[in-house]
């Protein structure tokens, strides 16, 4: 190319600009043109409040509860009209607050709560069932100034010694704990972002447990079947069953001190390592996706190991079947002495 041709085409590319720059100013003088500036103004103006709305939420301890006055609950206490032995099961829904089971020592099946204007429970007793549901006055426009305003609130369950039903327990938001209540019939316990731990309980059926985005914690549970799933982890000290034992963490990992059950099934999907003290029963199987596993055992299994990391498993042979893997983690199953 020509220093002529370079200079023609230089000078065009600057007339080009220049109309595209005219035609800007123009637009911008216009009705149309006008409006547009006032709505990005607008929104850069938004911009700034909600920029500034977050530092403030940051200085106030991350929630915007340090900004916001927070609502009012009045206590209330409701006293079941049913006498205990026509219950055959206690329902308790709730997507607000922690929900906890408690024994009562006065032998009355009754519930401490929480309500307001904006929210409170619909109670019924009806064909055995004791049925205490969370319903929100609200509308759905206001409930999200209703969930920042809301302070953390407990429904507080007493279960009196006599009770021998089952149980159906659920939170969206908050936990479930359930305390040295025994010689429950069944139990169906679900979190959907809360922890589920249950403590010094036995069943005479079947215990489900699941906790969606959290953990949950079995200490000194007696059970015929216990199931428990969870995202987190699945922890606790003792598990004792008739039958089957079934636990599906996500990415927390497992960690029990003693594993009773006829079979049990342990499987962390994700992430987590397998630690179990002891286990008693007849068969088991133990999966990891990359976690190590740790078993104790008291007598003699026949134990199946297989990993792409380091195993060291008894030589002995025995009828129990033990079935182990992993990923890359390493296994390990060693001989411990009976708690004393």
């Amino acid at each position: 190319m020509s220093d002529n041709e370079r200079s023609s085409s230089s000078r065009q590319k600057r007339r080009t600009r220049n109309e595209r720059r005219a035609k800007l100013r123009k637009f911008f003088r216009s009705p149309r043109g006008r409006a547009l500036k006032k709505i990005a103004a607008g929104l850069v103006i938004t911009g700034i409040g909600v920029a500034v709305l977050f530092m403030g939420v940051k200085m106030a301890g991350g929630t915007f509860r340090g900004l916001i006055p927070m609502q009012e609950f009045d206590s209330k206490e409701y006293v079941a009209e049913t006498p205990v032995s026509d219950i055959v099961k206690i329902v308790v829904d709730d997507d607000r607050s922690t929900v906890r089971l408690e024994r009562a020592t006065d032998g009355v099946l009754r519930v401490k709560y929480c309500e307001n204007e904006n929210e409170g429970y619909m109670i019924s007793e009806s064909d055995g069932i004791f049925s205490f549901r969370h319903v929100r006055h609200s509308s759905a426009i206001i409930d999200l100034n209703i969930s920042i305003t809301r302070p953390d609130t407990e429904i507080v369950v007493y279960v009196p010694v006599r009770y021998t039903g089952s149980i159906s327990l659920e939170s969206e938001n908050g936990d479930i704990i359930v305390s040295k209540i025994k010689g429950l019939k069944d139990g169906v316990i679900h979190c959907v972002s809360g922890n589920a731990k249950l403590s010094q309980c036995s069943f005479t059926g079947d215990l489900t447990v699941r906790a969606e985005e959290g953990e949950v914690c079995l200490e000194e549970v007696t059970s015929v079947n216990i199931t428990a799933r969870a995202r987190m982890s699945i922890t606790g000290t003792s598990v004792v069953t008739t039958r089957d034992v079934v636990f599906n963490s996500q990415r927390g990992g497992v960690k029990f001190d003693s594993v009773t059950a006829l079979t049990f099934e342990i499987i962390t999907a994700r992430e987590g390592s397998v630690e179990l003290g002891s286990v008693k029963g007849s068969q088991g199987r133990v999966e990891t996706a990359s976690g190590s596993i740790t078993v104790g055992i008291h007598d003699d299994w026949n134990v199946t190991a297989k990993t792409t990391g380091e195993v060291s498993v008894p030589d002995a042979r025995g009828k129990k079947s033990l079935s182990l893997q992993s990923l890359s983690g390493d296994i390990t199953v060693s001989y411990v002495s009976e708690a004393k």
